[in-house]
C-alpha cells in the first residue's frame, strides 16, 4: 500500500475517534424519542414491513419448542404501546427485537424474574471496564444484578469530566435522557451530563455534553459496549421507559469503591486532595446501594456535593 493511502486511512480513523459521540445527537427536547419522518433524521423511518412468511424463523431462535417464530409477530408482541411503536419504525430497533427480545426474556427468567421488571438501574465502573444491569422485581423490593457488559474502549483516565475536549468519561449520578434509535453506533442511550454537580464543579461555559452508552468500540468520552450488547441493553431500557420509569438511573464510578478500590485510588492519586474529596462523596452513594440494594434519592448542594437520602 502506498504511503499516501496509509496516511488517508490513519486520518480517517482519527476523525472517527475525534468525532466520538458527537454523531449521536438527537432531539432531547422531544424526550429522546425518534424524530418525525419530516424532522430531518439522517436515517429515515423504515416503511411498514410486509408480513414475513410464516416459515421464516427469527435468526438464532429456530429451535423454540417445535414452534417457528415469525418476525412480524415478534415485533407486534414487543411494540405494545406508543413509545415502542415509535421505536420499531427504525431498522436498528427492529433488528434488536428480532435478535435479542427472546434472549432478554430468557435472561430474566434465569434470574427468576418476570420481564419487564418494575424498574432497572445501570452502574458503570471505569477501571474494571464494566457496566452492570440491575433490576427491581417489584415496588419496594431489593434490586437484583441481572448481567454485566464489558466496556470495550475507554478514553481519558480515572476522574470526572470537567470540560469539553478533556476526553473524560463522566463520574457521578445521572439518568438516561435520550433514546437514539438511529445512532451512528447502532443504538445509543444518552445520559444527562452535565448534571447540576457538573455545572458547579466544571469549567463554566465549556462543559461539553452528548455522552452516550452505545454500540461499536470507537469513542471519546462515551461508554461503548459493542453492537451486540447495546441491542440488549437498549431494548431493556425501552421496556423500562414504556412501563413508566421516566428516569433510569446511571451511576458512573472510577472503580468499585470497596476497601480495595479506595486503597487503589489513594495510591494512584493520593496527593490530589480535591479529587479524593470528590471520590469520597461518590463512595457515599456507592455504599448506600451496596448496603440497601436500593437507590438513594440524590440531590446536589450549592457546592456541587452529592447528597443522599431515603
Amino acid at each position: 500500500m502506498k504511503k499516501g493511502a496509509v496516511r488517508l486511512l490513519i486520518v480517517a480513523f482519527a476523525v472517527v475517534l475525534l468525532w466520538g459521540c458527537k454523531a449521536d445527537t438527537i432531539d432531547e427536547k422531544n424526550g429522546g424519542q425518534p424524530p418525525d419522518s419530516a424532522g430531518g433524521s439522517s436515517v429515515e423511518p423504515i416503511p411498514q414491513a410486509q408480513p414475513a412468511p410464516q416459515s421464516q424463523p427469527v435468526p438464532g431462535h429456530d429451535d423454540n419448542g417445535g414452534m417457528t417464530i415469525n418476525r412480524e409477530e415478534l415485533i407486534r408482541e414487543f411494540a405494545d404501546n406508543s413509545f415502542k411503536k415509535q421505536q420499531v419504525r427504525y431498522q436498528n430497533v427492529r433488528k434488536a427485537v428480532e435478535e435479542k427480545y427472546l434472549v432478554i426474556k430468557e435472561l430474566f427468567a434465569d434470574k427468576g424474574m418476570e420481564y419487564p421488571p418494575h424498574a432497572i438501574f445501570i452502574r458503570a465502573f471505569k477501571k474494571e471496564r464494566t457496566v452492570e444491569l440491575w433490576a427491581q422485581p417489584g415496588s419496594g423490593q431489593p434490586f437484583v444484578l441481572v448481567t454485566e457488559y464489558e466496556i470495550c474502549r475507554l478514553s481519558g483516565e480515572l476522574g470526572p469530566k470537567r470540560q469539553e475536549g478533556d476526553r473524560q468519561v463522566p463520574e457521578g449520578f445521572y439518568h438516561i435522557n435520550v433514546f437514539n434509535p438511529s445512532s451512528s453506533f447502532l443504538l445509543s442511550l444518552g445520559i444527562n451530563y452535565p448534571n447540576q454537580s457538573d455545572r458547579i464543579l466544571g469549567v463554566q461555559g465549556n462543559l461539553g455534553g452528548e455522552i452516550f452508552i452505545h454500540g461499536g468500540c470507537a469513542t471519546i468520552g462515551c461508554i461503548p459496549i459493542t453492537d451486540d450488547k447495546i441491542m440488549e441493553l437498549y431494548l431493556i431500557a425501552v421496556e423500562a421507559k414504556s412501563k413508566g420509569q421516566d428516569r433510569i438511573p446511571v451511576h458512573i464510578f472510577p472503580c468499585r469503591m470497596d476497601d480495595d478500590g479506595m486503597e487503589y485510588l489513594k495510591e494512584e492519586f493520593g496527593e490530589d486532595s480535591q479529587i479524593a474529596g470528590f471520590w469520597n462523596n461518590l463512595k457515599e452513594g456507592y455504599d448506600y446501594f451496596e448496603q440497601n440494594q436500593a437507590l438513594p434519592v440524590v440531590s446536589v448542594d450549592d457546592r456541587g456535593r452529592y447528597m443522599f437520602s431515603d
